[in-house]
């Protein structure tokens, strides 16, 4: 995109999957389309109670993506297709399979604009905006579906998203969509939250932030994934830390 954004993805193991010798149940997708100027970006979770969710998150993060790049119009069908006839063939409940699913499309437009994007959203999971005052914001402030609720929260069998939302993306925001694994920690009142607001103000190199997203703190033993997307078309102006972040009230 003509150096208009810098992307920095990474999908890690959780402490408590190590210790049990259980896979890494999270996934990431991430396609470019140069000549639509369009960026797709999904993050999956398998849910942990079923025997092939790790598939199921990989192929549906793989499906979504690459459909929705080649302008189909209607990728999240074409990802449940895929794990539905991948049930059949092995013989296995669909719900074998079952995972969330965080997919944004983003609309790539002129530099120093608003961008459009839209959030298609089952499960849990979340995608948060950083501003240069450090704080992070939902992109939708509606809660997620949890667990309970059969309708929206994992595909294959879930019958519709638990948000799907329009909104736009700020020349001077951070994008990150992000697993529950780590979603729960992005909040300006946390420890995490407060160290990734600084350390993220620009993009660090993908070494780097490979080992902010390993941190470890009492109750992070899940499995981690985000993607994160800056926008680097306003280099002028005064970068995230030139105003000083709010220290974190709570551990």
């Amino acid at each position: 995109m003509g150096g208009l954004i810098e992307v920095r993805a990474a999908s890690l193991v959780g402490d408590s999957h190590v210790n049990t010798g259980s896979r890494r149940q999270d996934a990431y997708a991430l396609r470019i389309s140069r000549e639509r100027r369009v960026v797709n970006a999904v993050v999956c979770d398998g849910v942990g109670s079923r025997s092939r969710s790790n598939e199921g998150a990989a192929v549906l993060a793989t499906t979504v993506a690459r459909c929705a790049a080649q302008g189909d119009p209607d990728p999240v069908q074409q990802g449940t297709a895929q794990l539905l006839g991948m049930a059949q063939a092995a013989g296995v409940a669909p719900a074998e399979y079952s995972t969330t699913m965080i997919w944004v499309q983003v609309e790539v437009g002129e530099p120093g604009e608003p961008w459009g994007a839209s959030l298609v959203h089952y499960g849990d999971g979340d995608v948060r905006f950083l501003g240069r005052d450090g704080l992070w914001r939902p992109v939708d402030a509606r809660p997620a579906a949890s667990e309970t609720s059969a309708t929206s929260f994992a595909l294959p069998l879930a019958r519709y998203p638990a948000r799907t939302t329009r909104f736009a993306w700020e020349p001077d925001q951070l994008l990150v969509l992000a697993t529950d694994g780590l979603s729960v920690h992005l909040d300006s009142q946390t420890k995490v939250g407060y160290f990734l607001a600084d350390a993220w103000q620009t993009p660090p190199d993908r070494w780097t932030f490979l080992s902010q997203i390993a941190f470890r703190t009492v109750g992070a033993g899940d499995d981690r994934t985000a993607v994160a997307l800056w926008r680097t078309d306003l280099d002028s102006l005064p970068p995230c830390g030139s105003r000083p972040l709010r220290q974190p009230e709570m551990a």
